[in-house]
């Protein structure tokens, strides 16, 4: 993982049953440019279940990669 030079961004909810935060963590921690956002109340789906937060943090993490502001 490692070798991996991408920005990339774990969601994941804290009430996830099927994935564990500190799975995400220890994924993130061998990536060099990965963080990992945990959604407080979320479960499986965080993108589904907050899609504002999701959708604001996509686009932040867009405007980092490529840069500018896009179109809104």
């Amino acid at each position: 993982l490692g070798g991996i030079r991408l920005t990339t961004r774990f969601v994941i909810g804290s009430d996830d049953v099927t994935t564990s935060i500190a799975s995400a963590r220890r994924l993130a921690a061998r990536m060099p440019l990965a963080s990992v956002s945990v959604y407080e109340g979320c479960g499986h789906l965080p993108f589904a279940e907050d899609a504002e937060r999701f959708n604001r943090e996509l686009r932040e993490l867009a405007i980092q990669q490529f840069g500018g502001e896009g179109s809104r």
